[in-house]
């Protein structure tokens, strides 16, 4: 595949290793403490590389008793992700049973291949006591159709001259709509009847699917047959994809399936087996595998080191690391508490093919249909460029002209600091073309392509970037301005006159957004994880994990895409001898907590990582360092170099909005920022 068709986002991914490493310490209870082992707690110095986020009240940073904090599990999750990935564990956190749909209608998706007319069928699902079943619909009779179908179509011009509550016969297909006969559990409204010429009638249910642009006809199926199509585990397995779509508007339940049969649409393959359902005729079709099939992975009955030390639901492998909240060791009465507008963001959508699964060395992509694999484990990159999460571009205002009350109040900002751009609308007719389009050429305003209208005017959607722009086209007759973009709002910010209350204000409620108060660069936390029971390895690991080489860093709390979140973390061990806590009393200090006779010291965290290093090579037989997994894993964790705009434009979302739309329409793969590096030879 031509590299030059990769595409970039803020995140990338750590192979799954095929086989899975059993921990060298199986299962964990409290009650239980064994003095082979490891007890203790280490300490944490959280340092902020970039601006922190976690969300507290009113978007505020989060704090407790007025305290900035990071809360313990704000800490653990980023933690156990890595202990996952250094520790060749299980990729055990997704869930397996999800299942993607179709996003799209273009020649990657083959929806349309799927979807075609001839395959859909019309059908009824009932739930018969314990069981669900899907009925065959009625057929529609009628020698004007070329076949009997369970389905059919009338066309919205149809439609539109239609009242279904009173009712006025129009013909397709032969069929001759007349009065409707009631049908039970189904509103009046949607039941219709037609007679064919042979005098045929067939009764079947209108099937509005809501408004769509471009729409020309709407659906009607047949009443329920007695013909059963599927039921058991073949169409709960269909039901449940459905109700594992998270990408839904309205989520599905199987509950909401009554005893009344409810009406739906449903493709079957070539052995009659039902592979799709939906209850809009452009129902969302679900691709052939779903999270748990594309997941290639060698597991093992013992537990990995990920769930020995962090505990699943099992009673006997409890938790054996405990993190505590870690608070802000500075003045709070010296924190600047700045409010900005984060860029927005969405939530992950796996079903995006060319990302979320393995396209290395292939010719084409593969999607969810065909046997990929599962990316794995995914990482965001370090961006540390200053105030890269703050919005730098923002759209406030809606549809207004010229004699709109705002507008003024816009312009005057347009006059004042040219920052804020028009975006318009207007129409020209022929007279006028050759002048604007000459402009327009020269001065590079194309928002996106002009619309030729049936009247031979053409409408120009245009951004406006300077006072010459906005004077060439103010007196321009029918020009609408739909948007203005102020850019950067850092200088809107400042000051404090009502167009720039007025500007945020409008940005905030059109976005969606809200501003964030941020913990700036530099501050630190302090607080410690306590643990019990680990083994050497496990210890080792877990060091591993949270004390990276120099120029490393972790990412935690929010907006980690954007750039938030980098955090420096500095590590002090401390092991607690039992035997010498219980048979003293005193120490110098006070009481004998058993942890004062053995400093923290880097050799000793030094002897415990390699006691996980040589576990690896016991078991594998290779140098867990030497592995691309973790070479590429330490690369993602690579803090150093990422503060330059170059990194940033590698390292930043596709955009879909103006004249960038497209980049989302054709799907490419991930460029890989650790292999371009690799053959640069940084």
């Amino acid at each position: 595949m031509n590299k030059e068709n990769y595409g970039t986002a803020p995140y990338f991914f750590v192979d799954v290793n095929k086989s899975v490493l059993p921990s060298d310490n199986q299962g964990n209870h409290y009650s239980s403490y064994k003095s082979d082992l490891n007890h203790g707690y280490i300490t944490l110095d959280i340092e902020a590389m970039t601006a922190l986020f976690t969300r507290g009240k009113n978007e505020q940073f989060k704090t407790i008793n007025g305290r900035p904090v990071l809360v313990g599990s704000s800490i653990r999750g980023p933690i156990r992700s890595i202990v996952e990935q250094m520790g060749f564990s299980e990729l055990a956190v997704l869930n397996k049973e999800e299942a993607f749909f179709f996003r799209s209608f273009n020649s990657h998706s083959n929806y349309t291949k799927f979807m075609k007319a001839e395959r859909i069928r019309g059908g009824w699902l009932v739930r018969e006591r314990d069981d669900f079943c899907l009925y065959e619909a009625e057929k529609f009779q009628s020698a004007g159709m070329e076949t009997e179908q369970s389905v059919v179509f009338v066309m919205n011009d149809d439609l539109d001259r239609y009242d279904f509550e009173k009712g006025k016969p129009f013909r397709f297909h032969g069929l001759k709509h007349v009065n409707p006969n009631a049908l039970e559990g189904i509103p009046l409204k949607y039941a219709v009847t037609f007679q064919s010429e042979e005098q045929n009638v067939s009764t079947g249910v209108f099937m509005n699917s809501g408004e769509m642009r471009g729409k020309q006809k709407e659906a009607v199926i047949g009443v329920k047959s007695n013909r059963l199509v599927a039921s058991g585990d073949e169409l709960l397995c269909v039901l449940r994809k459905i109700e594992n779509d998270k990408n839904r508007s309205q989520q599905f339940s199987r509950t909401e399936i009554k005893n009344k049969p409810l009406p739906c649409f449903y493709v079957a393959d070539e052995k009659g087996n039902v592979i799709a359902l939906g209850f809009n005729y452009f129902f969302r079709y679900p691709y052939k595998h779903d999270v748990g099939q594309l997941v290639h992975q060698d597991t093992t009955e013992q537990h990995d080191f990920a769930t020995t030390i962090f505990g699943n639901e099992s009673v006997a492998n409890n938790s054996k690391v405990f993190f505590e909240d870690c608070y802000y060791e500075g003045d709070v009465s010296k924190v600047l508490w700045k409010r900005h507008l984060p860029h927005i963001l969405a939530e992950p959508k796996a079903s995006y093919f060319a990302h979320y699964l393995d396209q290395e060395n292939s010719e084409t992509l593969k999607s969810w249909n065909n046997g990929a694999s599962i990316a794995g484990f995914k990482n965001y990159y370090h961006r540390s460029e200053p105030e890269l999460w703050i919005q730098k571009e923002f759209k406030i205002g809606k549809k207004i002209t010229a004699s709109s009350p705002s507008f003024k109040t816009y312009l005057s900002a347009f006059q004042r600091y040219q920052y804020v751009h028009f975006l318009v609308d207007f129409t020209v007719n022929d007279t006028e073309k050759e002048r604007i389009e000459a402009y327009v050429e020269r001065e590079q305003l194309y928002y996106k392509a002009p619309k030729r209208n049936k009247d031979e005017t053409t409408t120009y959607f245009l951004e406006l970037k300077t006072q010459a722009h906005y004077n060439f086209f103010k007196d321009q007759k029918g020009i609408r301005y739909l948007r203005f973009y102020v850019n950067p709002p850092l200088k809107a910010m400042q000051g404090g006159d009502e167009f720039e209350k007025f500007a945020y204000h409008e940005a905030e409620e059109t976005l969606g957004s809200k501003p964030i108060r941020v913990m700036p660069k530099g501050s630190r936390f302090s607080g410690r994880i306590r643990f019990e029971n680990l083994s050497d390895a496990e210890l080792g690991l877990l060091l591993l994990v949270l004390d990276l080489p120099a120029g490393h860093a972790h990412k935690m709390g929010m907006g980690k895409p954007i750039g938030l979140g980098s955090v420096r973390l500095t590590v002090g061990l401390h092991l607690s001898q039992r035997k010498k806590r219980y048979s003293e009393v005193f120490s110098e200090n006070g009481w004998m907590t058993g942890s004062e006779d053995i400093p923290s010291t880097t050799e000793t965290i030094d002897q415990l990582k390699a006691c996980f290093a040589n576990w690896f090579k016991e078991k594998t037989g290779e140098d867990w360092l030497q592995q691309e997994r973790i070479q590429k894993l330490y690369f993602m964790l690579r803090l150093t170099g990422t503060e330059t705009e170059d990194w940033s434009k590698l390292t930043r979302y596709l955009e879909m909005d103006g004249r960038n739309w497209n980049e989302f329409r054709n799907p490419r793969p991930l460029i890989s920022l650790f292999e371009k590096s690799r053959q640069e030879g940084n």
